[in-house]
């Protein structure tokens, strides 16, 4: 299976999940509020930080972290992953 975005790191510091696509940089952040799930995907930085936010790509389109089930990113933040360290 080719991926349009392939892994390449957690962040749970900052509730991230970091992509790197054809065109540089992207992340899934958990912008999570009362209770009401909210993700955003983004365009990043040099730096990685989030600047231009895009329509969120389907499942299957990315990679999922190296010995981990879940393929949709939104599952990484269910399982724990943001605010706790590795």
């Amino acid at each position: 299976m080719t991926f349009t975005f392939k892994f390449l790191r957690k962040d749970p510091d900052n509730c991230r999940v970091y992509y790197r696509g054809s065109y540089g940089i992207f992340c899934i952040q958990d912008e999570t509020s009362f209770g009401r799930p909210d993700f955003k995907f983004y365009v990043c930085t040099k730096d990685g930080e989030p600047s231009t936010p895009l329509p969120m790509p389907p499942p299957e389109a990315l990679e999922p972290a190296p010995r981990e089930a879940p393929v949709n990113p939104r599952d990484y933040f269910k399982h724990g992953y943001c605010g706790m360290k590795d």
